[in-house]
């Protein structure tokens, strides 16, 4: 019997692949959707395990408000705030592939499923502060928005992903290389804040191209950067720049439907900037 209950009261619950799975379905809760999104996960270690990857699974986010719709005629079956009585129309979650472990890092794939639809993004999450990096617009497939394919496209590029990762995982780590071995001193970061902080004016004031940071996100960026500062923790090359952006950009922090998107943006931002 399961005895999970949900009751949201921070923006997001923190839950397991296996907790999903006993939540109601879009079809029993009467949601148009193009495909379950515990069967995305599943789907997806499927094709893992045919390439003989180890991989682990995260807890998985979901959003409550208007995105958890409990069915109340449920509960005298289940219990109150039981997970069985909820429908969870947005999830984040990534599975990870142990055996390409570094130091630093390891591979993802992030997915992401809500009423928007589909998002997965190939990547490297860092396993010290679980921060996530996908550098190229090719790791990101979606189910909407411009160049959005259906389901099975985009498992179809999922399973090219896998079957190239040793050399995307090379090509990461030679990414992340360049980010650690170019220095930067103090008194250049204001002139990089003052880019991000125009482009987020932009994309909220004059119908400007999508940003890395809305402008709170920036001012967020900016007192990450101060507190290492004053914690003696002075940030000495590009690499530790990006993670401070990327602290940001976490479920607990933002939208859960946009952070793949968001943080190529920022990556991309990023290699603009400094590595190109």
């Amino acid at each position: 019997m399961c005895t999970r209950v949900l009751e949201f009261k921070e923006k997001q619950e923190v839950i397991t692949l296996d907790e999903l799975k006993l939540s109601v379905t879009a079809k029993a809760a009467g949601v148009k959707r193009q495909i379950e999104h515990f069967n995305i996960f599943d789907d997806i270690l499927e094709k893992c395990v045919k390439q003989n990857y180890n991989t682990l699974v995260s807890p998985i986010y979901v959003a409550g408000g208007v995105s958890a719709k409990k069915i109340p005629a449920l509960e005298p079956h289940v219990g109150v705030n039981n997970i069985q009585a909820w429908y969870l129309d947005k999830i984040t979650g990534t599975i990870t592939f142990p055996s390409f472990n570094n130091e630093l890092t390891t591979c993802k794939i992030n997915i992401e499923h809500s009423d928007r639809g589909l998002s997965i993004a190939f990547g490297k999450v860092v396993l010290i502060c679980s921060n996530g990096m996908t550098a190229f617009r090719s790791d990101i497939v979606t189910t909407y928005g411009e160049g959005k394919l259906n389901y099975n496209q985009c498992l179809e590029l999922v399973e090219k992903w896998l079957y190239e990762l040793p050399e995307k995982n090379e090509q990461y780590d030679n990414l992340i290389t360049q980010m650690i071995n170019r220095p930067i001193i103090k008194e250049a970061i204001p002139e990089l804040i003052g880019k991000l902080e125009l482009k987020a004016v932009e994309q909220a004031y004059c119908k400007g191209d999508e940003a890395p940071f809305n402008i709170s996100q920036v001012s967020n960026f900016s007192k990450n950067i101060i507190t290492s500062y004053k914690e003696e923790k002075p940030i000495t090359n590009v690499w530790e720049l990006y993670n401070a952006g990327t602290l940001i950009q976490k479920p607990n922090l933002m939208d859960i439907s946009t952070i793949n998107n968001t943080n190529f943006l920022l990556t991309d931002f990023f290699m603009k900037e400094y590595l190109n």
